[in-house]
């Protein structure tokens, strides 16, 4: 497993140059439109990601944001790759984006990395071995090198702080306006902060006592609810069942208030019906 684990940070910690050096940018933004700009440095984190990926572990599968899956669904061991998470963060200048990438054995997650380069935060999740953040620099009250993670004590969603995200085109299906409203009555506060990595890594970190969000792709998930997990939170579907990656759906908490907040989200959910 050390080898995967070291894969996914030498990759994770290119790709984050990657992107450090295309952050600031945005004067050209404008030239040429925002999304071409961030499509050249989402494609070029990428293909760092995936050529450092394939040289190591050319029998492994690779899901990425960008290209799409590998053609080879037999193999055993599947990376999946966000190359940039929090794409309108980096286009305004807001420093919490991240790169994104975990590792799949037979369909269980077992390798979880997350880097927000312009943070100083590399989140490393190995399954079993539980989640921890390491930094380069001391900042704050966090020293230089790696910390521990573990999931926050809040008991009830009264007082709790939780985390959600809007799709960028919201339907029928997709809108949470009205989940998050509820939740709101329920929990009083919450952030919006635009990467659900980042999101999730909090969770473990015990900052968000949970986080939930809807129309997902894997590539956004898939690492931070391992960081979740291996820091002793629990990570679920909408109705509370398990966590499916491609599914789109995540309701990631700390475990204590896990059940009240599927509560909310589940009576919303069958007042559409």
């Amino acid at each position: 497993m050390k080898e995967f684990v070291e894969a996914a940070v030498e990759a994770a910690r290119a790709a984050g140059e990657v992107l450090a050096a295309g952050f600031g940018q945005r004067p050209e933004v404008e030239r040429k439109g925002p999304i071409n700009f961030v499509t050249e440095v989402d494609r070029e984190s990428e293909e760092v990601i995936c050529r450092l990926l394939r040289g190591r572990f050319p029998h492994h599968a690779i899901l990425a944001e960008e290209r799409g899956a590998d053609r080879d669904s037999a193999a055993e061991y599947r990376w999946i790759v966000d190359p940039l998470d929090g794409t309108t963060n980096f286009i305004h200048g807001f420093e919490r984006f991240a790169v994104s990438i975990a590792l799949e054995h037979t369909g269980e997650r077992v390798v979880g990395v997350v880097y927000a380069p312009l943070l100083d935060e590399l989140y490393v999740a190995e399954r079993g071995g539980g989640a921890f953040l390491l930094r380069d620099a001391p900042r704050g009250p966090l020293a230089g090198g790696a910390h521990r993670l573990s999931v926050s004590s809040t008991g009830r969603l009264l007082g709790a702080l939780l985390a959600t995200g809007f799709p960028y085109e919201p339907g029928p299906e997709t809108s949470n306006q009205e989940e998050t409203v509820a939740v709101l009555k329920r929990a009083r506060d919450f952030r919006r902060f635009g990467s659900a990595a980042l999101d999730l890594a909090d969770v473990a970190r015990g900052r968000f006592d949970g986080y939930w969000e809807g129309s997902m792709g894997a590539w956004d998930i898939t690492a931070g609810a391992l960081l979740v997990e291996e820091a002793g939170g629990r990570v679920t579907g909408r109705r509370g069942e398990r966590f499916d990656p491609e599914g789109g759906y995540i309701v990631a908490t700390n475990g204590l208030i896990h059940e009240e907040l599927l509560s909310v989200l589940g009576a919303r959910a069958h007042s559409h019906h």
